[in-house]
């Protein structure tokens, strides 16, 4: 949370989201860094994350926008940030080097908007500069697992899970949990048709996302999967998410009979 009591107060977070003029989330997740000395790396992602929705190319030609949706359904790995994360990690450091045509063939095989990408590369210079952070090129490059960890905290806000649909993440429904902070009442969505987790074998039980986007349906938007079978990550979601923790003792409530309900004798 940005602010705490009444009257709100600015908590660390609110202080941050103020001081950079940021999204609350991505000051959470700059505080998280912080505490785990990820701060240089973590930038990137936050800049990844604030351009999200510009920074792959767009087309109305139906069989461009097939393409670019296959293409990405290929690098699926650990969802729409993470992917872009390291695309911009790979053109960033590329342009660092100055081979310039590598990193222009880099974006255009994998299909990044140029004002996207450069807009990324504009705030993260702005961070930098506002946090002081001297070393430019951040390294190294954060593991998929403290990738997840600063999506997560930043993301906690917005859960959902799956309730129905088919067996393909294309098909899949997701109920949008509520106390989710997010403006649109909303119960139900689908993964939006150009993520990267459409190309996973199964649709993930339970997934993070940014934001959710309407045209004839809702769709998710940056949509990061969650694997529910590791108890160390259930445990983390639920810490971030007292919504989510919430709803899933109701659960457990309705499977699992009360001890009073067994010791009860039957009549």
């Amino acid at each position: 949370g940005a602010v705490e009591g009444t009257p709100g107060k600015l908590t660390q977070v609110g202080r941050i989201a103020a001081d950079l003029q940021i999204d609350p989330r991505w000051a959470k997740m700059l505080e998280v860094a912080g505490t785990r000395d990820l701060l240089p790396q973590a930038v990137e992602v936050v800049a990844v994350m604030s351009v999200s929705s510009s920074f792959l190319r767009r087309s109305s030609d139906p069989e461009t926008r097939q393409a670019i949706s296959a293409h990405l359904q290929r690098t699926a790995s650990g969802g729409d940030i993470a992917s872009m994360y390291s695309l911009f990690r790979q053109w960033s450091q590329l342009r660092e080097d100055r081979r310039l045509n590598d990193a222009n063939a880099l974006a255009s095989t994998n299909y990044i908007a140029k004002r996207g990408v450069a807009a990324a590369a504009s705030t993260a210079t702005d961070l930098r500069r506002d946090l002081m952070i001297t070393d430019k090129s951040a390294k190294p490059a954060l593991s998929d697992s403290q990738v997840f960890d600063l999506i997560l905290s930043s993301c906690f806000l917005n859960l959902a899970d799956r309730v129905g649909g088919g067996n393909t993440c294309r098909d899949a429904v997701y109920r949008v949990i509520p106390g989710g902070g997010l403006m649109e009442a909303v119960d139900t969505a689908c993964i939006f048709p150009g993520s990267t987790v459409l190309g996973l074998s199964e649709p993930p039980d339970l997934v993070c996302f940014l934001s959710l986007r309407s045209t004839t349906r809702v769709f998710l938007h940056g949509v990061t999967p969650i694997d529910l079978s590791l108890d160390e990550l259930l445990a983390k979601v639920c810490l971030w998410s007292p919504a989510f923790a919430s709803d899933l003792q109701r659960q457990k409530d309705l499977l699992v009979p009360s001890k009073a309900t067994i010791d009860r004798p039957l009549v």
